[in-house]
């Protein structure tokens, strides 16, 4: 089974701009009035996806960027649920049909996406204080920011693959663990102990799997790395000193994360200055 729908605000608008970004299937539509509504279950990514860079509203091939919309419902078999939305674009100045998101929902109830299917945003382009560093380092300069993160009272959470029980584990190390094992999934840098059980995304055969992002509305600093031939370990680090809550309001977090953030900042800008 399947139904469309031609979106219509409250208001009677029935034609938009769309800023979307289609790697996380998420999107904003504005009406000639200028009121902001996000697409289906948009609302839980929009804020944190944005605070690299707001998207750039869409246009058609004939420079146009006002369009109608309409959603495409699929539904899983034998159940009420809604498996799948097709958001489909129609330019009213040269009326070409696209297909501009392809979402795939995975949980249940899903029934507000069909009565609610845009939801009002009122500020659509708030950013917080988080920060993003990629950086190339040797393993040995990688390990004296770790000692430093130590020594600012700081514990290692490491996510890995063990080799022994061929699966992903998480688990708090000592800077001496994190050296002998050499590489990791990621890194969680926090002064506080972490539930891993809350953060966990899922767990299967093949370990544990942790959310994403986890760094956006927790006290931590994650650390990732991709090997770059001929070059070394490019690693990132995220963090943030301000969240939004689920209101949209910016929040600062705890006053003794933001001093040793602030320190460690410090630190790196003077030992490591590229």
């Amino acid at each position: 089974m399947n139904i469309e729908k031609d979106i219509i605000t409250n208001d009677g608008e029935d034609v938009f701009q769309l800023r979307l970004i289609k790697s996380e299937k998420i999107g904003l539509a504005t009406t000639p009035s200028g009121k902001n509504y996000l697409i289906l279950d948009s609302a839980d990514y929009w804020y944190d996806c944005i605070q690299d860079g707001y998207p750039k509203i869409k246009k058609c091939s004939c420079k146009n960027d006002w369009f109608r919309l309409k959603f495409k419902y699929y539904y899983r078999e034998h159940y009420d649920d809604v498996k799948r939305v097709e958001i489909n674009t129609f330019c009213v100045k040269c009326d070409k049909q696209l297909t501009v998101l392809d979402i795939d929902i995975k949980y249940s109830p899903t029934e507000s996406l069909v009565e609610n299917p845009l939801v009002y945003c009122e500020k659509p382009n708030i950013k917080y204080n988080s920060k993003t560093i990629s950086r190339i380092w040797k393993q040995n300069e990688f390990h004296k920011i770790l000692d430093y993160l130590s020594d600012l009272g700081f514990n290692i959470y490491c996510w890995y693959w063990n080799d022994k029980s061929q699966k992903r584990e998480m688990k708090i190390f000592s800077i001496t663990e994190i050296k002998r094992i050499g590489d990791f999934l990621k890194l969680y840098i926090t002064q506080n102990e972490m539930n891993v059980e809350e953060l966990t995304l899922t767990i299967n055969e093949l370990g544990i799997y942790m959310n994403e992002n986890l760094w956006r509305r927790n006290e931590l600093i994650a650390i990732g790395g991709v090997y770059m031939a001929g070059v070394g370990m490019n690693y990132f680090l995220e963090y943030g000193t301000q969240f939004l809550d689920n209101k949209g309001e910016i929040k600062n977090k705890s006053q003794e994360f933001t001093e040793r953030i602030v320190k460690f900042e410090k630190w790196l800008n003077e030992n490591y200055s590229k």
